[in-house]
C-alpha cells in the first residue's frame, strides 16, 4: 500500500466522559477505539496510531479532525500532542449554517453542541428515503431531526442515566449509598432503593425518548429512520416499539455517526 496513499485521517470524538478515535484511509475507518482522557491514555493512542501507520505501510497522517464538547484543557491536550508528534495542526470542527445540501435551522447556532451537528452530517451520509432522527445516548441524551429535504430542525436534550443517578444521590437524603447501577430489570416493583432508582431512570429516560420521537412524527408524518448511537443506545431500542407510528419507522444502530460526520467534513 505504500506509495498509494491518498488521505490518512485521524479522527477524534471528544465527549463529556471519554474520547473515541478512529484511523481512516481513503474515507474508510480501519481501526477505532476509545479511552477516558488522561495523559497516559492519549500517549497510548498516539503510539497505537504510529503502529497502524507502519502496519498499513502509510507514510503519515494527512489530516486530523476533532469534534469536541469537552473543556479547553482536554482539547488543547489532544491538539498539542498531535502537533508535537506529527507537526500537524488538528482541525477542530465548528457548527456552520450549512454543509453541502444540509441547511441548519437551529435558531441559536452558538448554543448548538458541535457533536449534534456532526452526528447530523454523519446521518446524512446514509441515503435513506424520508427523514432521519438521530438519538445519541450518552452523558446527556440528544434527539435531533433531519428532514427529508435536508433541513436540520433541532430536537431535544435530556439527562442520561448517569446524570439522573448523580442528581438523585446529590439532592436526595438517605439514598447516597445506593449507587449500584444495573441496566435491566424483570419487574416494575422495585424492592430495594437501587432497584427503584434503576426502574425509574431506565423507564423514564427511554419513555421520554419514545415520546419525543412520537411527537416529532405527529408534526412531520413521513417515513423516518431512527439512528441510534452512544453508549446507552441499546436500551432505547425496545421502547421505540411503543410508538404508535410504527408504519413510518425503521430503527438502526449506527454507533459511528460522529466519526462518519468527521470523515464527510474532511
Amino acid at each position: 500500500m505504500k506509495g498509494s496513499q491518498n488521505e490518512v485521517l485521524l479522527l477524534f470524538d471528544i465527549g463529556n466522559t471519554r474520547i473515541k478515535w478512529a484511523f481512516a484511509h481513503n474515507k474508510t475507518i480501519l481501526v477505532k477505539d476509545a479511552f477516558v482522557f488522561s495523559p497516559a491514555g492519549l500517549s497510548d493512542c498516539i503510539r497505537h496510531v504510529e503502529l497502524l501507520l507502519e502496519r498499513f505501510g502509510l507514510d503519515g497522517l494527512t489530516k486530523v479532525m476533532i469534534s469536541s464538547v469537552a473543556g479547553v484543557e482536554v482539547l488543547d491536550g489532544v491538539r498539542d500532542s498531535i502537533k508535537a508528534r506529527w507537526g500537524l495542526k488538528a482541525e477542530t470542527v465548528k457548527v456552520e449554517p450549512s454543509f453541502r445540501n444540509i441547511v441548519n435551522r437551529y435558531r441559536r447556532r452558538d448554543q448548538l453542541g458541535v457533536d449534534r451537528w456532526v452526528a447530523v452530517i454523519g446521518a446524512s451520509q446514509y441515503e435513506y428515503e424520508g427523514a432521519k432522527i438521530i438519538v445519541d445516548v450518552g452523558t446527556a441524551v440528544t434527539v435531533d431531526y433531519l428532514s427529508s429535504s435536508d433541513e436540520y430542525l433541532g430536537g431535544a436534550i435530556l439527562p442520561g442515566r448517569d446524570l439522573i443517578f448523580s442528581l438523585l444521590n446529590l439532592n436526595t437524603a438517605n439514598i447516597v449509598s445506593h449507587q449500584d447501577k444495573v441496566t435491566e430489570f424483570e419487574s416494575f416493583f422495585g424492592a430495594t432503593t437501587s432497584e427503584c432508582i434503576n426502574i425509574g431512570s431506565h423507564a423514564g429516560l427511554n419513555g421520554a425518548v419514545a415520546a419525543i420521537i412520537e411527537g416529532m412524527l405527529e408534526e412531520m408524518p413521513e417515513p423516518t429512520h431512527v439512528l441510534l448511537c452512544g453508549g446507552g443506545a441499546e436500551s432505547v431500542d425496545a421502547y421505540l416499539k411503543t410508538i404508535k407510528y410504527q408504519h413510518l419507522l425503521v430503527v438502526e444502530s449506527k454507533p459511528d455517526l460522529i466519526l462518519s460526520g468527521l470523515i464527510a467534513l474532511s
